[in-house]
């Protein structure tokens, strides 16, 4: 059997993976959690807002925040193609989390040639961490995918250093992943200091191949980088102050953010479970906080102790420049998202790099063990016990509070109800659920989030002939004049214009 016939079968087998892993995380994606976070439908209106209006921007500053923009046009073509629906949402979440647990194998492998394809692929698909959001619809999940891509990319650029245009292109996949997510700036500082840390340790008849490689990374990462810089000339203060609302609290929250965040890969603190906390100044997601309130932790301890062995074997070992990078992206982080505090969002792009740290510690155990095959059966075994936790944990009929149960409902019903005529909706919280899930739709959504109930704002047109109202105590005694309550089941009230 010759080795292109290995390698193929290899590419293949990792490829059938890669497309069951997907499967998996497509499973339940409706019931577990029952609902969208309001968060991801806000994203998904971003980018249906930049797909329907064919705006090519960098940053965006519709409908509130500003947020970079290359997976938000990803997302607004999945609603365009598919409808406005929970599938879209997470669909491109999904890919983008089966093409990093390909990556981070393919990583895995090339820094520890003697590894298995299988040990980084199934230490990926075994992480409840990036499990959640390969299901969550959030662009974060597009991060990962860049740290773990770039680290490939320059780790087989390191193999063949007199062929710089390796390092062009990790340069550009480093620059590209900065259009997904702010915490993806580090990538292309941590990917420039490697390629000069080693042009400058190089030996002295290496250092003009490592001088053409450094320069080679530089101007993918120039090249790619040119609409940003555009934009940072046009709009200085929105480019370097994007994220600055997460530092909340003084300087006694943010050291205690900072050991909360050190203690992450330990067990997720409990004073910082849910979106505030209990501990110091806190903010987080609502993607974030469902997966923290349910109890989950982002990595299983065995993950960890993986983890722990192969970062020690990198920092006692020759530092070249994969290894620069992934401690690097590691330094960048931590300096600067650990004082904003344990938030499993902003921190996502750090899973491929800890998982790349315990796939060098498993192929230093596995050299240890007798059969080859047995770490490897344990780690298939580890993860499925984590996924299964997983749904055990998000898919109850209870999910946690920042599951938009009532409104992913609603919006659904409502768009059905809106091919009959216009349609009111009438929620409590997350209205940009509803507004997602009815887009295109005659559906008028009225909020009453952190305001008490007034009749008269939520009073519906004369053209309106179907109202959906949340169950909620303060609702559920309010019918306004000339509608009839009809028999619906759910997480909401549905009202018809009675006929005379």
């Amino acid at each position: 059997m010759t080795d292109s016939l290995l390698s193929r079968r290899g590419r293949l087998a990792l490829g059938a993976a890669a497309l069951g892993y997907a499967a998996l995380l497509l499973y339940r994606f409706r019931t577990a959690p029952d609902g969208l976070v309001n968060d991801t439908a806000e994203e998904m209106l971003k980018g249906l807002a930049l797909v329907e209006g064919r705006r090519l921007e960098v940053m965006t500053s519709t409908l509130g925040y500003s947020a970079e923009t290359l997976w938000l046009y990803v997302m607004g073509l999945s609603a365009t193609l598919l409808g406005p629906t929970v599938a879209a949402a997470v669909i491109p979440s999904a890919v983008a989390v089966a093409l990093t647990a390909l990556a981070a194998a393919l990583l895995v492998r090339a820094l520890e040639p003697g590894a298995s394809l299988a040990t980084g692929f199934l230490l990926a698909a075994g992480s409840p961490w990036l499990f959640h959001y390969g299901r969550s619809g959030l662009r974060v999940a597009a991060a990962a995918f860049f740290c773990a891509l770039t680290g490939l990319l320059l780790t087989r650029a390191c193999r063949a250093p007199e062929r710089p245009r390796g390092f062009f292109v990790a340069g550009a996949a480093a620059a590209l992943g900065t259009y997904v997510y702010t915490t993806c700036r580090a990538l292309p500082v941590a990917l420039l200091a490697a390629v000069a840390w080693s042009a400058l340790r190089a030996a002295p008849r290496d250092r003009p191949a490592a001088r053409k490689a450094a320069l080679a990374a530089l101007a993918g990462a120039l090249l790619v980088s040119l609409p940003n810089l555009a934009f940072i000339a046009a709009h200085p203060h929105e480019f370097l102050e994007r994220g600055r609302y997460v530092y909340v609290g003084g300087g006694g929250d943010r050291a205690a953010n900072v050991r909360a965040t050190l203690a992450l890969p330990f067990g997720f603190p409990d004073a910082y479970r849910g979106q505030a906390g209990t501990g110091a100044a806190f903010d987080a997601d609502g993607v974030s906080a469902t997966f923290s309130t349910a109890g989950l932790n982002p990595l299983p301890l065995w993950v960890t102790f993986l983890a722990g062995i192969g970062l020690v074997r990198t920092l006692r070992g020759k530092w070249e420049g994969p290894e620069v990078f992934l401690l690097g992206t590691l330094a960048l982080a931590l300096a600067v998202l650990a004082p904003a505090g344990p938030s499993l969002s902003r921190l996502l792009i750090l899973a491929p790099v800890l998982l790349a740290f315990a796939g060098r510690g498993t192929a230093a155990l596995q050299r240890f063990l007798p059969r080859r095959a047995a770490l490897p059966a344990l780690l298939a075994l580890g993860g499925a016990f984590s996924i299964g936790a997983y749904f055990k944990a998000l898919g109850g009929p209870d999910p946690p509070p920042f599951v938009a149960q009532a409104a992913t409902a609603i919006g659904e019903r409502a768009r059905g109800a809106a091919a009959r005529g216009p349609v009111s909706c009438v929620v409590s919280r997350d209205a940009s659920v509803v507004r997602y899930l009815a887009h295109g739709t005659p559906a008028t959504v009225i909020e009453f989030f952190g305001v008490p109930f007034d009749p008269r704002k939520a009073a519906p047109r004369p053209d309106v002939a179907t109202i959906l109202v949340e169950r909620n105590p303060a609702f559920d005694a309010w019918t306004p004049d000339g509608f009839r309550e009809a028999p619906f089941s759910g997480r909401a009230r549905l009202l018809e214009r009675a006929i005379p």
